[in-house]
């Protein structure tokens, strides 16, 4: 259990706003990449998956872990672990990697999207399904390029789904964030309508009492607004 405790180690001390920047200049990201790459043992892949989770906290070196390989490995812990802390954990790491606008593109070019769409499908923990969805709206935030490629792999129906079927504030947040994020490129808010999402977010305003919630619900539906159709299934639903 020595790599894990070493993997432990490092998370906790990336914990530290102070320590992160020194603990990517002295290293340490290549082993972690390494383990995570490499490790079937869930408590190193969490240790180290969580240690890249807190040093991507630190916005200067987000770049620099994509460079050095962090989003391979976790795309890969998102399409294949069965563990959700480890899932959780990998999630994590790429929303706070994708919050550098260097860092979007890379993201997507290195196939994060399909997994994360497929854990809004089919998972039933709410920490992961509030962490792949906060990846993918923060990978469409500010990016027409990424908001198009998640429309054309398939994240509006299942994001639209999960509405419906969730109750987590954080997971019906971060849902209809990435909806209201894919919505806000024009090309893709034919696609928001026909493949149903009208309906859950117009419902969710009627019943969420949570301001984030109803603030993105309500900016998904300004984007739907402008097609005439869709004006008129909004009035109908409400």
């Amino acid at each position: 259990m020595i790599k894990g405790n070493v993997s432990a180690a490092l998370r906790n001390l990336a914990r530290e706003e102070g320590c992160r920047a020194r603990i990517v200049a002295e290293g340490a990201v290549p082993p972690l990449v390494h383990l995570c790459s490499t490790s079937s043992d869930n408590r190193v892949l969490g240790y180290s998956a969580g240690a890249l989770v807190n040093l991507a906290l630190h916005a200067a070196t987000r770049p620099q872990l994509v460079a050095e390989g962090a989003v391979g490995p976790l795309v890969g812990l998102c399409a294949n672990s069965r563990d959700n802390t480890v899932l959780g954990y990998a999630c994590q790491a790429l929303v706070n990697l994708a919050c550098h606008p260097d860092c979007k593109a890379p993201l997507v070019a290195q196939g994060c999207v399909p997994p994360l769409v497929q854990l809004v499908a089919a998972s039933d923990d709410a920490t992961v399904l509030a962490n792949a969805c906060a990846a993918l709206a923060e990978l469409s935030k500010g990016s027409p390029e990424n908001a198009a490629a998640l429309a054309s792999e398939g994240a509006v129906r299942p994001l639209a789904a999960l509405l419906e079927r969730a109750q987590d504030p954080r997971v019906l947040g971060n849902a209809a964030g990435a909806l209201a994020n894919i919505g806000s490129l024009p090309a893709n808010r034919a696609a928001l309508a026909e493949q149903g999402a009208v309906r859950p977010l117009v419902e969710l305003v009627a019943r969420s009492s949570e301001n984030r919630v109803l603030g993105n619900a309500a900016e998904a539906l300004a984007n739907i607004a402008p097609l005439e159709a869709e004006r008129a299934e909004i009035v109908q639903v409400s």
